[in-house]
């Protein structure tokens, strides 16, 4: 099968959409599909990188040796216009994509791009069926943030009829599709999970001692990570508030933050300069390939604790490498930790957060650990996955 995946940005600071495309793609490429991925040049955080610098950089992805990658210009990086970023370039190439490489499926990734918006309308007129998955792009949390008319006018005016001529919605949780149906009552929904990559045992003792040796000082000591971008709706706060409670105030438990900043990071820090917590909180930055995986696994607890997130793949990443969890209702795959056994969820308070953290480091790692990973091999795998969306794919109407 020939599947052009659409999505305004490969970035992989731009968060789960990006990082859940490029394995989603890989794992297509690697069951025999023919797999593209358009994006636009967009960059999501600071330092911005040269042009050359960032494509290059894409190209050494290992997920992406299979799979053929091919990025529009865009105007506009900062500000007002980085979200829509127009792109002269994505009509004309679309154009002769469905001709000279014309896909049978467009599975477009994201709403509101002037990208995405361009392959649901130039594959219809190709006749190609598309596929879009918003993203969380209209949870109720993300109609109101920002500049609520705008997106308005574009739902009304673009997105709700792409939405409805799409051979399908792809929701990723329960939640998310029931958000999709009051929305768009004529769409068709289906919900297929992110999948997860299962690294091997020693994958997984091989990049702990990478992260531990580049971090010497988180060595004997037991970590709660918190690997997202830094954005408020994040609620990091939550987490470093839970660090200066009762169950977790003395000992050894530090918490390690990894992830790009998205306008937040300075308020976390007056946060733990406020807490008297310099000596137990530690930023790590962005981490990605070895040593994301090397903080998975030094990590005795994951914690994230978003107002809304309408998968959270960080979470079944956390499965997949045996990291007990700690979630908050927010967080969509809290049922998957739920159901394997391998975390809590709690109410979105520092003391709720501080005890299901407290009870974490009590239980049985490697009970939790083995739950943890099997429940992800046996319902998250990308090969279930693909399986999934394939025979979604092949349900023409």
């Amino acid at each position: 099968m020939k599947i052009l995946h659409v999505i305004h940005s490969l970035d992989p600071r731009s968060g789960g959409p990006s990082n859940t495309l490029r394995a989603l793609a890989a794992a297509q490429a690697e069951a025999g599909d023919d797999v593209t991925i358009l994006a636009t040049d967009v960059q999501s955080a600071e330092p911005w990188l040269d042009d050359a610098d960032y494509r290059g950089k894409l190209s050494l992805d290992e997920r992406l040796q299979r799979v053929r990658v091919e990025i529009v210009k865009g105007i506009g990086r900062k500000g007002a216009l980085r979200r829509f970023r127009y792109s002269r370039e994505a009509a004309p190439r679309l154009r002769e994509m469905m001709l000279s490489r014309r896909p049978d499926v467009i599975h477009i990734h994201g709403l509101f791009s002037h990208l995405t918006t361009c392959a649901a309308r130039i594959g219809a007129a190709a006749h190609v069926p598309h596929v879009i998955r918003p993203a969380g792009g209209l949870n109720e949390f993300c109609r109101v943030q920002g500049n609520r008319a705008g997106k308005n006018a574009l739902f009304h005016l673009f997105v709700k009829r792409d939405l409805e001529s799409a051979l399908f919605v792809h929701a990723t949780s329960e939640r998310e599709a029931d958000e999709l149906r009051r929305i768009l009552p004529e769409a068709r929904i289906e919900v297929i999970p992110h999948g997860v990559e299962i690294p091997s045992q020693e994958e997984l003792d091989s990049a702990r001692a990478l992260f531990l040796s580049s971090h010497p000082q988180l060595k004997d000591q037991r970590l709660v990570l918190y690997l997202s971008r830094i954005d408020r709706k994040k609620r990091l706060d939550l987490v470093v508030r839970a660090m200066a409670e009762a169950p977790l105030a003395a000992g050894d438990v530090a918490l390690v933050i990894a992830g790009s900043d998205a306008g937040f990071r300075a308020e976390v820090e007056r946060l733990v300069r406020e807490l008297q917590l310099d000596r137990r909180v530690f930023f790590v930055g962005f981490l990605e390939g070895m040593m994301k995986s090397g903080a998975f696994a030094a990590a005795n607890v994951f914690a994230l604790t978003s107002e809304d997130e309408n998968f959270g793949a960080a979470a079944v990443e956390a499965l997949a490498h045996g990291t007990p969890t700690v979630l908050t209702r927010g967080v969509d795959s809290h049922a998957y930790s739920e159901a394997a056994g391998a975390g809590v969820t709690v109410d979105a308070t520092p003391s709720a957060i501080a005890d299901g953290i407290a009870r974490m480091l009590r239980e049985d790692r490697t009970a939790m650990a083995a739950a943890g990973r099997r429940h992800a091999q046996e319902k998250l795998s990308w090969k279930e996955i693909c399986v999934r969306l394939r025979a979604a794919y092949c349900r023409m109407p």
